[in-house]
């Protein structure tokens, strides 16, 4: 992670409650607007990424607690510097912790499958800035829903990324297009409806999601 001003965020061990000390990271200490830059990550097949986070935030002398703030950007290279874009999410706990700092545990706020939005280039970073008295984040899961690989009514689809829009399919061995095979793959990462049609060619008859050989009837 590279942050900025240098080195305003950094990564301690704190007790969380397991058997043994946790990696931190902690923008704590500082007054102003501080910044951490993920590494550059390649983006695979995915088209909408998902969040998990766990983090906790001191209070505030003001009583007025700002947000962390997630950025996302989304680009063919990797940045060398971050160009301050908008905030995808902005991010604050009910219950900030006291400046006694007691247990972290009892303080962390759990977020679940929060949309960072869409991705179309080869990769991307993900920053968070903070301009509060302390925040710490003790866990950050990225990742994205996927549309299983599939079969239906002699159709056949590859699995691909959710939110991915129409994906072509092909028609199962033996089987033949009377209009070309299509399927969305929504942003839940299930598969919309089926759209085209196959049927299997002469000869050969339906038999679970497979065109098989017609069995020929012994004449004696």
């Amino acid at each position: 992670m590279t942050s900025a001003p240098v080195p305003q965020w950094t990564e301690v061990l704190l007790p969380l409650g397991g058997p043994r000390p946790a990696p931190v990271l902690q923008a704590c200490g500082r007054s102003g607007t501080r910044t951490v830059l993920s590494p550059w990550m390649e983006r695979g097949d995915a088209h909408r990424l998902l969040m998990d986070v766990s983090f906790a935030q001191e209070e505030e002398a003001s009583g007025q607690l700002g947000p962390l703030r997630v950025h996302l950007l989304d680009s063919d290279t990797a940045t060398a510097s971050f160009p301050n874009p908008e905030s995808v999410l902005d991010l604050q706990t009910s219950e900030p912790f006291p400046s006694s700092f007691p247990p972290l545990a009892d303080y962390l706020s759990r977020r679940r499958a929060l949309s960072l939005g869409a991705v179309s280039r080869r990769g991307f970073r993900l920053a968070l800035s903070y301009s509060g008295t302390c925040v710490l984040v003790t866990s950050i899961r990225l990742y994205y829903r996927r549309c299983p690989d599939t079969v239906a009514r002699l159709a056949s689809f590859t699995g691909t990324g959710a939110a991915s829009g129409p994906v072509p399919g092909s028609c199962v061995e033996g089987a033949a297009a009377e209009r070309p095979p299509v399927r969305a793959c929504g942003v839940e990462g299930r598969w919309g409806p089926l759209q085209g049609a196959c049927t299997c060619a002469a000869g050969r008859q339906v038999q679970e999601e497979t065109c098989q050989g017609q069995r020929l009837t012994p004449v004696y």
